[in-house]
């Protein structure tokens, strides 16, 4: 995580020279000074990108869950009207499959999917006709796990060590832009429940995540 807040840092620095080297009243030099200050501008939203994504998932640890019956489905789709209001440039079929009823956090859950939509929705951005779908099937040994499947850039599952970890990336920045938390938020949120998540993929043929919800406490 150091190493990952000590990039934006060393941006700023650089960028700050640039300023510094930049001090004449030629039109070239102004023109430096735009860039470099439009570059740390960007580079500390990163950083404060990054930062509140650490708070929020220190923060998972805190908090109390609140149990009750909740459709995936329904949350699923509050989260893709969201992003299609964000994006309006963009057309991202969802399908749901009926019957996503489960007991859980109502708040982590759609904050959950918010992060598994969300990232299923940026990495078809590429995609002609890209597509979103929820669902839930049987397991080997009969019980019930639900998924989140899309067909976007997809990643190698062999290099999958650490999918979970805060700032674990297998695209470059430059090319799907994110926290690198979203998948480490989850992981705890879906643990926080009694379940667990894992994930199929491979390159070029989109990623399904897979994940379960234990059974809540007595007392709820």
């Amino acid at each position: 995580m150091a190493h990952d807040l000590r990039g934006p840092l060393t941006s700023i620095n650089g960028f700050a020279h640039v300023i510094e080297r930049a001090s004449g009243c030629e039109p070239q030099d102004e023109a430096r000074r735009s860039h470099a200050l439009a570059r740390i501008r960007a580079v500390v939203k990163q950083m404060d990108e990054l930062t509140g994504g650490l708070l929020a998932l220190a923060q998972l640890a805190r908090v109390g869950l609140h149990w009750g019956m909740a459709d995936l489905g329904e949350l699923a789709l509050l989260v893709h009207e969201q992003m299609a209001e964000r994006e309006p440039g963009r057309h991202v079929e969802l399908c749901v499959h009926p019957g996503l009823q489960v007991c859980c956090d109502r708040i982590l859950m759609t904050q959950f999917l918010e992060n598994l939509v969300g990232n299923a929705w940026k990495f078809t951005a590429r995609q002609a006709q890209a597509r979103i779908t929820i669902g839930q099937e049987r397991d080997e040994a009969g019980g019930v796990r639900y998924f989140v499947e899309d067909n976007g850039a997809g990643f190698d599952c062999a290099q999958a060590a650490g999918l979970f970890s805060a700032f674990k990336r297998f695209h470059k920045a430059s090319e799907y832009p994110g926290t690198g938390v979203g998948l480490a938020t989850a992981h705890r949120i879906v643990t926080r429940h009694g379940g667990r998540i894992w994930a199929r993929s491979a390159p070029g043929e989109g990623a399904t995540f897979y994940f379960t919800v234990g059974e809540p406490p007595a007392a709820a």
